[in-house]
Parts: structure tokens; C-alpha cells; sequence
């Protein structure tokens, strides 16, 4: 049970009764004069000011967000393995592509600072999506096969739409354009922001 909040079950007022109910005892058995109330109460109070507050359980500090640099380092970790796997070339032209729109908004991410969510779109972008993706097109067997080239360009291209536009946001400095796309982001993925970010700056 939380008692921080509860003076009545606090352990002030815990070791304040206590005294209390010792001086009673003590006057029951020796007796105090007709002032033990005062006594008692006397003895309550110094037990609720001497004894001192339960110390306070730091919180542990926020995750810290990775940076511009960081981020690219996943990024070319993710697309490397795509690179190595010698994919169609449908495929490796979308992944060139879309990496080149990424790495546009990382060299603009301080502009980013005021619009933490869409920090979270690009961090999930690049740590959820393009992962995903490349995983799906390197478990098919023929990585040459149309379906598997067209479906994959068209996930890629997606990703790469979004990124293009908080790009566009960021360089015309359009923060309600940023929370436009927010909004659709939120539509079409379901699942943004991830916790931990104040979307209320």
C-alpha cells in the first residue's frame, strides 16, 4: 500500500503514536499528574518532528534518444546486409534512394529538437521499417522474382515518401506541415509516437 500521501499511516505519525502510547503506559503505571495529555501530546509532536522523511526513490533517467550520427550507423548496418545479399537492382536503386532522403534529414535533425515526433518517425523508419523490410525481401528465395522486387520498391518507397516530406517541413521551417504529417503517420502506421517523447512543446 502507498502511504506516502497518508499522514495517518506515515511513519512520522507511526513513531509519534508510539511515544504517545508510551508516556500513557508510563502514567498508568506511575502516573503523570493531570498534565499526561499535555505530556503525551507533547511527546507525539517531537516524534512527528524528529523523525525524518523516508527518503525519496530516484526515478531512473529517460533513455537517451540516439543522435544524427547514431541513427546513420544503423541505417548503413540495416542496408549493408541488403547491399552484400546481391539484390535486384530494382531493389538496391529504392534502398540508395530512400537512404539518400534519410541522411537529408539527419544532416537537418537540430531543426528537429522542437518537433520531437517527428524525430520518432525517422528513428522508427530507420530502426523498425527498413530492418523489417530488407528481412522479408532477403527471406525470399528468389530475390529476383517481380513480386518480391515490386512489393518490396513499393515499401521502400513509401518509407522514403514520408521521409521526403518531414524533410520538406523542416527545410520551408513549416511546423504545421510537420503536424499534418503526424497526423497521417499516425493513420497509416498505427503505432506513433513511441513512449518517452512530450509531444505538448
Amino acid at each position: 500500500m502507498d502511504t506516502s500521501d497518508n499522514f495517518f499511516l506515515s511513519r512520522k505519525n507511526l513513531v509519534g503514536m508510539l511515544i504517545a502510547t508510551a508516556i500513557l503506559v508510563v502514567h498508568l503505571v506511575a502516573g503523570l499528574g493531570f498534565l499526561w495529555p499535555v505530556v503525551a501530546l507533547a511527546g507525539w509532536g517531537a516524534g512527528v518532528a524528529l523523525t525524518p522523511a523516508p527518503r525519496q526513490q530516484a526515478l531512473p533517467p529517460a533513455p537517451e534518444r540516439p543522435d544524427a550520427d547514431e541513427l546513420l550507423r544503423r541505417l548503413d548496418r540495416s542496408t549493408s546486409r541488403l547491399y552484400e545479399s546481391g539484390p535486384a537492382s530494382g531493389v538496391l536503386d529504392a534502398t540508395a534512394s530512400l537512404r539518400g532522403a534519410l541522411v537529408q534529414v539527419l544532416l537537418e535533425w537540430e531543426h528537429l529538437e522542437d518537433v520531437p515526433e517527428q524525430r520518432v518517425v525517422i528513428e522508427t523508419i530507420i530502426d523498425d521499417y527498413v530492418p523489417a523490410t530488407i528481412d522479408a525481401y532477403l527471406q525470399v528465395t528468389d530475390r529476383q522474382h517481380p513480386a518480391a522486387v515490386t512489393q518490396t520498391v513499393d515499401a521502400l518507397g513509401i518509407l522514403e515518401e514520408e521521409t521526403l516530406r518531414i524533410h520538406k517541413a523542416v527545410v520551408n521551417d513549416t511546423l504545421r506541415e510537420l503536424e499534418d504529417q503526424t497526423r497521417a503517420l499516425r493513420l497509416q502506421f498505427g503505432r506513433l509516437p513511441a513512449p518517452g517523447y512530450d509531444t505538448e512543446s
